[in-house]
C-alpha cells in the first residue's frame, strides 16, 4: 500500500475512533492527542508526495473531517481541531495552485464554523512566518492573503490592515521572485481593501481621534496606502528628481542619471499606477494628509497631562498606525511622478494638489525642515522625494513674492520657518555624499532665492556669504549671485524694463563702495555701445541715478557693420569682466 493510501487510511480511522470515544467520555484528553499526531504524522511533510498525491491527500481530509456519512457537518471536530489543521496545512499554500486552492477551501470552511477565530490563526501565522525562508514564506503569505473575503473583511479591518501592512517592511530581505510575489500581494490586498470599504456613503474626515466608523475606516485606508507607497517607492528606488530634471529641465547634463530597464520601469509604473488608482478610488485627500501629520505632530508634543485631559469619545488609538511624514511626502513626490513623468503625454501645467501651490509649500516646509535637520538626511531615497516635491512647489509659485518678513514667519507651534529650511538645505547641499541630491538642493535654493523680493534675496545671499561654515556654499553663493546679476544685466539690455538693477535698499546702503564705481563702469560700456568715446546720452545719465540700465539700441541695430559688431562683443566681454570683478569684491568680502 502507497503512502498516500496510508495516510487516507489513517485519517478516517483516527476521525472514526475520536468521534466514538468523545461520544463515550467528552474529557478524553488521548483520543485528541491521537488525532493530532495522527494528522502531523501523516500531512506536515508536502514533500513526501506529489502535486497530484497532495490534491488527492488534501480532498480525503476535508471528506473525512468536514461531513459525517449522512452528510451533516462536524462542527465540533472542525471547532476542536481548527488550528492544528490550518497549521498543518499552510505549507501548501507555497506547493502548487492546485493544492494551494484545496488548503483555502478548507480553511473556508473552518472560517464558516469560526470566523474570529479562523482570522486569529491567520494573524498568529503572519506572526509566524519566517522570512528567512523567502521562498516558503512569500508563498505562505500570497496564499494566505487570498483568504481574505469581503464580506467578512470589515468584521477585522483593524487587525487585518496592521498585520498586512507590517510585510511593507519585509521587502528589503527579498529578492527576485518572492520579492514580486510578495509585492504583487500587498498591492492586491490594496486594491480589494479600496473596493471593500464604502467611501461614497458619507464624507470622511482623516482626523487624529476618528469618532465614527466610517471615519475610522478611511484612515486605515489611508494608513495602508500610504505604508504601501512609502515601503514601495523605497523597495525600487526610483530616482524621481533625476527623471524629473530629465524631462523638464534638459538643459542641465546629469551625467550621475540613472537609467531603468524598459521591462523595470513598465513594472513600476504599472504597479505605482495601480496604487495611485486605488488611492484615488479611495478619496484620500493630499490636502488631509498633511493636515494630518501637522496635527499629530502637535499632538505627541502635548504633554502626559494635556493627553489625559484630552477628551476623545474614540478609543481607537492612531499611533498604533502611523502615517509617517516621509510616507505622506513619498505619496505626494508619487503623484507628481505619475502625473507628469511616468505617463504618456504627461505635463506639469496644471497643479496636481487640491490646495494653491503657495499653500501647500508653506504646509510642506516644516515637515521637509526637520528631515535635513535630522539623520534621515542620510536616507537617500526619501531626501530625493522631498526635494522633487519642494522643486516642483517652488516652481509653481511666482516669483518675488517671498518677503523679508515672509522668511522669518513661524509657520508650526516649534517655530520652524522658511529661513531654517534655506539654512538646513544649505549645510545639506555642503555636506551630502550623493551627488545629484546635492545638485538638486542647490537647484532648490537658487528657486528659493528667485521667489524672494530684493531686500529677502540680498538677506539669504548675505546669510550664505557671511554666516554659512562651508566653504563650497559660499562659493555657490557665489554662483548664484552672479548669476542674478547676468540675469538682471541681460534683462536690462535686452529690453526697456522699470526694473531696478541695484534698486535693494540693503545692497545700496551697505556695498556703495562698489557700486559706485560699477555705476561708473556701466556709464563707459554704454558709451561705448553709442560709439561715442567722449559723450554721455543725458537721458541715460539720468536713468542710471535712478538705478536702472536702458541701453540706449538703435531701429536699425540689425544693419551694424561688422566692424562694429565686433565693438559690440568687446563691449559684452568687457560687461561680464565687470561682473566676474563685482563677484571677485563680494567673495573677499565675504572672507573677512
Amino acid at each position: 500500500m502507497s503512502r498516500l493510501e496510508l495516510a487516507k487510511k489513517a485519517i478516517e480511522e483516527g476521525v472514526a475512533q475520536y468521534l466514538a470515544k468523545i461520544d463515550q467520555d467528552p474529557s478524553d484528553n488521548k483520543a485528541y492527542i491521537a488525532f493530532e499526531a495522527t494528522l502531523e504524522n501523516y500531512l506536515s511533510n508536502p514533500s513526501n508526495y506529489s502535486e497530484q498525491e497532495q490534491v488527492d491527500l488534501l480532498n480525503s481530509l476535508q471528506n473525512a473531517i468536514v461531513y459525517s456519512q449522512d452528510g451533516t457537518k462536524k462542527e465540533q471536530l472542525l471547532d476542536t481541531f481548527s488550528w492544528t489543521i490550518f497549521s498543518i496545512l499552510v505549507p501548501y499554500l507555497s506547493q502548487h495552485e492546485s493544492t494551494s486552492e484545496v488548503a483555502l477551501t478548507i480553511f473556508e470552511l473552518i472560517a464558516q464554523s469560526s470566523i474570529r477565530e479562523t482570522y486569529t490563526m491567520i494573524f498568529e501565522r503572519f506572526s509566524l512566518l519566517d522570512w528567512e525562508k523567502a521562498d516558503v514564506s512569500a508563498s505562505e503569505f500570497a496564499g494566505l492573503i487570498k483568504r481574505f473575503k469581503r464580506n467578512t473583511f470589515l468584521k477585522f479591518c483593524g487587525e487585518t490592515i496592521r498585520y498586512v501592512a507590517r510585510v511593507w517592511s519585509e521587502l528589503e530581505n527579498l529578492s527576485g521572485e518572492s520579492l514580486d510575489l510578495v509585492i504583487e500581494s500587498l498591492i492586491d490586498f490594496a486594491e480589494t481593501v479600496t473596493q471593500t470599504v464604502d467611501f461614497e456613503s458619507a464624507e470622511h474626515r482623516l482626523t487624529v481621534a476618528p469618532e465614527n466608523i466610517p471615519d475610522l475606516e478611511f484612515f486605515l485606508v489611508n494608513y495602508l496606502l500610504i505604508t504601501s507607497f512609502e515601503k514601495y517607492i523605497r523597495s525600487v528606488d526610483i530616482p524621481m528628481s533625476t527623471m524629473y530634471y530629465e524631462k523638464f529641465h534638459p538643459k542641465f547634463n546629469i551625467p550621475w542619471r540613472k537609467k531603468q530597464s524598459k521591462d523595470s520601469r513598465l513594472v513600476d509604473g504599472g504597479r505605482i499606477g495601480r496604487l495611485m488608482k486605488a488611492s484615488i478610488f479611495s478619496g484620500i485627500s493630499d490636502e488631509q494628509l498633511v493636515n494630518y501629520v501637522i496635527n499629530v505632530r502637535q499632538k505627541t508634543q502635548l504633554t502626559e497631562e494635556d493627553l489625559n485631559a484630552e477628551e476623545t469619545s474614540s478609543t481607537f488609538d492612531t499611533l498604533d498606525y502611523p502615517i509617517s511624514s516621509g510616507g505622506v511626502l513619498t505619496y505626494l513626490a508619487s503623484v507628481i511622478y505619475y502625473e507628469s513623468i511616468a505617463q504618456e503625454g504627461s505635463s506639469i501645467k496644471r497643479n496636481l494638489f487640491s490646495e494653491p501651490p503657495d499653500s501647500m509649500f508653506k504646509k510642506i516646509i516644516p515637515i521637509a525642515t526637520r528631515f535635513f535637520m535630522t539623520d534621515g538626511a542620510q536616507e537617500h531615497e526619501i531626501i530625493d522625494k522631498i526635494l522633487l516635491v519642494l522643486i516642483y512647489l517652488s516652481e509653481r509659485n511666482d516669483e518675488n513674492t517671498i518677503t523679508l518678513p515672509n522668511l522669518n514667519a513661524k509657520l508650526t507651534k516649534d517655530e520652524v520657518t522658511l529661513e531654517m529650511l534655506f539654512q538646513a538645505l544649505s549645510s545639506f547641499a555642503s555636506t551630502s555624499p550623493n551627488e545629484s541630491l546635492r545638485f538638486y538642493a542647490h537647484q532648490l535654493l537658487s528657486r528659493i532665492i528667485a521667489l524672494c523680493t530684493d531686500d529677502a534675496r540680498m538677506f539669504l545671499l548675505q546669510e550664505l556669504l557671511t554666516t554659512c561654515p562651508f566653504e563650497q556654499m559660499r562659493s555657490a553663493a557665489i554662483g548664484i549671485l552672479k548669476e542674478n546679476v547676468v540675469q538682471r544685466l541681460n534683462q536690462a539690455y535686452d529690453k526697456d524694463s522699470d526694473t531696478g538693477v541695484w534698486n535693494a535698499s540693503q545692497l545700496r546702503d551697505t556695498e556703495k563702495q562698489f557700486l559706485d564705481p560699477l555705476k561708473d563702469k556701466c556709464t563707459a560700456l554704454i558709451t561705448k555701445y553709442e560709439n561715442e568715446p567722449n559723450q554721455m546720452n543725458e537721458s541715460n545719465s539720468d536713468q542710471l541715478d535712478e538705478g536702472h540700465l536702458h541701453p540706449p539700441l538703435s531701429s536699425d541695430e540689425a544693419s551694424l557693420d561688422n566692424q562694429h559688431s565686433e565693438d559690440l562683443s568687446d563691449a559684452s566681454r568687457e560687461r561680464e569682466g565687470t561682473v566676474e570683478r563685482v563677484c571677485q569684491v563680494i567673495e573677499e568680502r565675504s572672507k573677512k
